[in-house]
């Protein structure tokens, strides 16, 4: 109870005995809220049931996804890949014999990368990706995060030269993915650098040949000694670092134009680079420090910021889809179209009646099954009620379908907590944890606060009989007059 074993031993025995005190009336608290039967009260099993749901939710999302997920996330930061890759679109509005043709397409092309051939070709020859004419599909480094998550992981689970068995699907289409290179991760590095930029995206010979004899004035002028941080304020075109001297701070792989991240991540803490050209114009850069892959404990928030965003609902939704087929989960989708459409939608959850005009029968129909058992209209509506955070929601289709929606993973979650009740110890303890602090609760309610009545009579009678306790202490009264000096005075 607090907290480790070692913080017990050094707690003093007067703190031990008084902690034991208290356990000892929590205890007996219990023992008389379990023979008065209060754990079989219909308020008490209703909010315990209501529990259940949202305390298996985040138990298996916290065990089962993110605790995983995050573990996953740390190991792959630890490793870089290369890879490239032919992308293939579908049509707009494609049928399935469009699909169909374009997974086809892809396979064939799989195959003839497999058989031998060259990569870069295919991708030149099929990839829809708008910069294929550019890198011929190759895609430079990347680690976690760089890509969407299906894309990653048909990534990582290419060894280096392989080609993956099958397409890898995302929102942009069909990836044939080719892993070229895989190594640990070089980690971060700090770097300041001087840019000359070319005068458009297009430069002419002339233009590249005047920005290149600016660049190679100020490399002769490093190799003569004069710091670089001074050139870079003086001379250098980039106006977001030029002012600390050039200055980019700390950044990991991929962050900059795949010319430069290449030299700055070769070149040598304190080294200068040679003349180094990228898409904006010519580069000297300065390693200024280099730092290790950050531990898991330094990236541990920021991975799972990136998990919460990237992952983590595509994962829950398939923990669900298990869960239903455990719990022979069953959802009446015609129910729960008629019911999300049998209200007034111009009344809200808080509002008396709303219900009553459900004929009979079909408030008696079943909206889910579970576990073998039903759970009925009635009772859908029951739990809504009992939900004061949505009283204020409309009777609206629109509003109803989501609450429906998050009442089924309840309903589910629910039913799952019954099986890890029985089978998993720790979340055993944690609902039992949970039904002790509702009991001692009620238990207090009954025996403590409900018999204390108060009335303005009897704070009267009280009043009146402790007349002498409701003084005011000795008291003084005075007047100020202040003043800035005598002579005001």
């Amino acid at each position: 109870s607090n907290g480790s074993a070692a913080l017990t031993d050094t707690l003093t025995q007067e703190e031990k005995e008084r902690f034991l005190d208290l356990m000892i009336k929590y205890r007996l608290k219990l023992t008389d809220a379990y023979k008065q039967g209060m754990e079989k009260r219909p308020e008490v099993l209703g909010e315990i049931d209501q529990y259940r749901g949202s305390l298996a939710t985040s138990y298996l999302s916290e065990r089962e996804l993110v605790r995983p997920g995050v573990q996953r996330m740390f190991d792959r930061s630890r490793e870089e890949i290369r890879a490239s890759h032919i992308l293939l679109t579908f049509p707009p509005n494609a049928t399935a014999a469009d699909s169909a043709l374009v997974y086809t397409q892809a396979q064939e092309i799989i195959n003839e990368a497999k058989a031998g051939k060259d990569f870069g070709q295919l991708a030149l020859s099929f990839s829809k990706d708008p910069s294929v004419q550019q890198n011929k599909g190759d895609l430079y480094y990347f680690s976690i995060g760089r890509m969407v998550p299906d894309f990653e992981d048909g990534a990582f689970a290419l060894k280096k030269g392989e080609v993956t068995p099958v397409p890898v699907k995302t929102r942009f289409g069909l990836h044939i993915i080719k892993c070229v290179d895989r190594k640990p991760s070089a980690g971060e590095r700090q770097v300041s650098h001087i840019m000359i930029r070319f005068q458009s995206q297009t430069p002419t010979p002339e233009d590249t040949a005047a920005a290149y004899a600016r660049i190679a004035a100020i490399q002769d002028s490093v190799n003569k000694g004069i710091p670089f941080a001074e050139l870079a304020m003086r001379n250098s075109e980039d106006g977001g670092s030029s002012g600390r001297g050039g200055d980019l701070g700390w950044f990991g792989r991929g962050r900059w134009p795949q010319p430069f991240d290449e030299m700055a991540f070769q070149l040598p803490v304190g080294k200068v680079s040679p003349i180094v050209r990228t898409a904006y114009g010519y580069h000297l850069i300065h390693c200024l420090n280099s730092a290790p892959p950050k531990s898991f404990d330094d990236l541990k928030q920021e991975l799972q910021n990136g998990y919460q965003q990237q992952r983590f609902q595509n994962d829950f939704a398939a923990l669900s889809a298990r869960i239903k087929n455990e719990v022979q989960f069953v959802r009446n989708d015609s129910v729960v179209t008629r019911f999300v459409t049998a209200f007034d939608s111009t009344k809200m959850v808080r509002d008396s009646g709303w219900a009553e005009s459900l004929p009979k029968e079909f408030a008696s129909a079943t909206m889910f099954k579970v576990l073998g058992r039903t759970v009925s209209v009635d009772s859908v509506i029951t739990m809504i009620k009992g939900h004061t955070e949505w009283w204020t929601t409309s009777l609206h289709r629109a509003s109803l379908t989501p609450i429906v929606d998050k009442l089924a993973d309840q309903v589910l979650y629910a039913a799952k907590s019954e099986l890890l009740e029985k089978q998993d110890p720790e979340f055993a303890g944690l609902l039992r944890e949970y039904k002790e602090g509702i009991l001692l609760y009620q238990i207090e309610q009954d025996q403590v606060w409900n018999k204390i009545a108060t009335s303005d009579s009897l704070l009267r009678v009280y009043f009146a009989q402790h007349r002498d306790k409701f003084v005011f202490p000795d008291r003084v009264a005075f007047t100020e007059i202040r003043a800035i000096n005598e002579h005001q005075a």
